[in-house]
């Protein structure tokens, strides 16, 4: 009886030898051993990477602060008082009926928050965190500014 090729050979086949040859070993030896060698070499680049993320992510913990304005350019130091850590970012709310500057780490630049406006700072991925917050009013006015620091 004829055997029908639709049928798959079910029947055990040798094992297959496999024959290294001693540049084969040396290969395979050298491959294992730059798998170990470039582990190594960027084991520290992603710690190093992991610290910058945890540094830069929110720590959950908050500083609220209440800023009196003036004419006179005051500034909330956060590294040199307390708390003594620089912060990722601020919420500023004016809650005062004048304009207020306010600017962060150096009197360079100046954002203006106006009566019942809100604003938010954020240094997340940036060189330099929220060390000095800066504020002032237009001359002869005063204002009152809620703020919250995040770490």
């Amino acid at each position: 009886m004829p055997k029908d090729p639709a049928k798959k050979d079910i029947a055990k086949k040798a094992a297959i030898d496999l024959d290294f040859t001693d540049q084969d070993m040396m290969m395979i030896m050298m491959v294992i051993m730059m798998v170990v060698v470039m582990q190594q070499m960027f084991s520290p680049l992603a710690q190093s990477a992991q610290r910058h993320f945890t540094n830069q992510s929110y720590q959950g913990v908050v500083e609220s602060k209440i800023l009196y304005a003036t004419d006179q350019v005051q500034y909330w130091d956060l590294v040199n008082q307390e708390p003594y850590t620089p912060l990722i970012s601020v919420y500023l709310i004016n809650r005062g009926a004048s304009r207020v500057y306010i600017a962060i780490n150096s009197a360079q630049d100046w954002l203006e928050v106006w009566p019942g406006e809100t604003r938010t700072v954020s240094q997340i991925g940036a060189d330099k965190r929220i060390e000095l917050v800066l504020y002032k009013c237009d001359p002869g006015l005063t204002s009152i500014i809620e703020a919250e620091g995040h770490f």
